[in-house]
């Protein structure tokens, strides 16, 4: 297994004293609890992160801190999270799906009716913020020279794992699918529509967000003085920057804008050489040569910009296109069994109703294709490892 992790807590939900529902996986519920959290500390955005690390015990192995130093504190027993607030974030920077219920974990609803994975969000912000600072880790391994951190944390190292693991045959399915809510209004549980892959398109919403907002935050003189702010303006209100607001429903027009193909595939092939570097016994990566690992990244990146570029749609909740427009549309159904319900949508500067389907028996019933491991986001994030070999049933 290629550094697969492990759950670091029960899927447990609370709801603390001040009344906030923290089953409630929506964006909202994670910006809130940055805002409690930020009118406590009362520091800035890189002693958010740090702080925010520490107690969720994120960014402790060699992987993390070699493409993102050491982004954590001293050890302290000052918490300013909850239990409650504790375990609700513990959850979401924990990406895994359930092999048996296609149940993936560690997803959020967003105002823009998508939905995101915490873990790649997080780790490019973190990224993003550590960019211009000097301070490095000490480690017998050398990242590779062109290798930029922000690209490894957020998109380039776990789609690089995705196709290694389908060119070795421990995989069948390298990119998706989308999935349905339970509820729009309180949703607490994300169905996968089909077989999943180690990246499914959560995933990739959240990197991409990431990297827009990480390269956002390393290059903004000012910038927002929350993270919340700055997850709030992105996913809800109008967006970030003056002139060309950048915002989550136009998240592939952005992400395209800051990634060509070529960059994207140079970022792989690095992201894959470091890998390697830190898993030579590792049997995934007997007998495979650079030129191999370099074919390997290239279908990455072309079968990856074939699916999200800018010219495809972004999907919401349930497989229903995300809006980009002032006005409401109807979509058809994908599955002739699915209700309808209504999906209230932040857009622009206004409200919109869309039609969106809750999932069916159908879309819980697909079939399941086992990819044991979480992404390396949420790896490097939740440093709890395991090195058996990757293959075995267990999670995607």
């Amino acid at each position: 297994m290629l550094q697969p992790w492990l759950s670091l807590l029960p899927m447990l939900f609370c709801v603390s004293v001040d009344g906030t529902d923290y089953s409630t996986l929506h964006m909202d519920s994670v910006t809130g609890v940055l805002e409690d959290f930020e009118s406590q500390l009362k520091g800035t955005p890189d002693q958010t992160v740090t702080e925010l690390f520490r107690e969720l015990k994120c960014c402790e192995g060699e992987l993390c801190q070699l493409l993102l130093g050491p982004v954590t504190s001293a050890p302290s027993d000052v918490s300013y999270l909850s239990e409650p607030q504790s375990i609700f974030f513990k959850n979401l920077v924990n990406h895994e799906v359930d092999d048996a219920s296609l149940v993936e974990h560690g997803v959020v609803l967003t105002p823009d009716g998508t939905t995101v994975s915490l873990s790649p969000l997080l780790a490019g912000i973190a990224a993003g913020l550590q960019r211009n600072h000097t301070e490095t880790y000490s480690s017998v391994v050398q990242l590779p020279p062109t290798l930029e951190p922000l690209f490894a944390t957020t998109i380039a190292m776990d789609l690089g794992k995705a196709f290694l693991l389908f060119h070795t045959n421990q995989s069948q399915v390298t990119l998706g699918p989308d999935g349905c809510w339970d509820s729009i209004s309180a949703p607490q549980t994300f169905i996968l529509m089909g077989a999943p892959s180690p990246l499914p398109d959560a995933f990739i919403n959240g990197a991409m967000d990431g990297l827009i907002l990480g390269t956002y935050l390393a290059e903004k003189a000012d910038p927002p003085s929350n993270i919340s702010v700055l997850l709030k303006d992105y996913y809800g209100g109008e967006g970030l920057g003056a002139e060309s607001p950048m915002r989550s429903n136009f998240r592939r027009k952005n992400f395209a804008a800051l990634v060509s193909e070529e960059k994207l595939r140079m970022q792989v092939e690095d992201s894959l050489l470091l890998l390697r570097r830190l898993n030579e016994s590792n049997p995934l990566f007997d007998g495979l040569t650079d030129e191999e690992l370099r074919s390997v990244a290239n279908q990455a990146v072309e079968e990856f910009t074939a699916l999200y570029s800018v010219l495809q749609s972004s999907h919401g909740a349930c497989g229903v296109p995300s809006p980009t427009e002032e006005h409401p549309r109807s979509f058809n159904c994908p599955c002739a069994s699915c209700t309808s319900t209504t999906l209230t949508a932040l857009q622009s500067h206004a409200e919109a109703s869309h039609r969106v389907q809750r999932t069916c028996a159908q879309c819980r019933d697909s079939t399941r294709i086992s990819v044991a491991g979480m992404t390396l986001a949420t790896a490097m994030l939740s440093e709890v490892m395991d090195t058996s070999t990757r293959g075995e049933a267990g999670t995607g």
